[in-house]
């Protein structure tokens, strides 16, 4: 996995925890059952209106991989905790596009991961262990505005551009 520096978390666990759409060539279609996230979704591709609902620029790197892209990530730093809301994720991922425009692709849900604890599921499948800034969490992406002919739930996505 490739990845800018990471400079920051802004956000962080508690204590006791650590331890209407836009189209696009290859969007995501609504025989997918991802409607109603769309839905609660669809304001955010304006990244000013992910900002005021508390979505923020956390400097994590934007990730891509062998296997596509992933993208930059607009946290809620505020909802990574152990209740999951599929209306309500912990993390929009966008999409670089040139000239650092980002384009809403996917959602990411978060839960902190405690040691032997076991996968969290939501939308009926497991959570993907990951580290990410010295954190154990674990995190499922829905690729609920752009197709990944990989699967919907998988972390990257080859129709996603690399990392700039």
């Amino acid at each position: 996995m490739r990845a800018r520096p990471l400079v920051a978390l802004r956000w962080t666990l508690p204590a006791a925890l650590v331890g209407a759409a836009v189209v696009v060539p290859g969007a995501a279609h609504s025989s997918d059952g991802f409607d109603a996230i769309r839905a609660a979704t669809d304001s955010f591709h304006s990244v000013a209106q992910a900002n005021r609902a508390g979505y923020l620029d956390n400097e994590l790197p934007c990730f891509d991989s062998p296997d596509g892209g992933m993208g930059e990530h607009l946290l809620d730093g505020d909802a990574i905790d152990d209740n999951l809301d599929p209306l309500h994720p912990e993390a929009l991922v966008y999409e670089v596009r040139p000239h650092a425009q980002l384009r809403l692709v996917a959602v990411e849900y978060i839960v902190p991961r405690a040691p032997g604890s076991d996968a969290p599921t939501l939308l009926g499948q497991l959570f993907e262990p990951v580290t990410v800034g010295g954190m154990d969490l674990w995190t499922l992406h829905a690729w609920v505005w752009r197709d990944n002919p990989t699967g919907d739930f998988k972390a990257y996505n080859p129709m996603v551009a690399p990392c700039p």
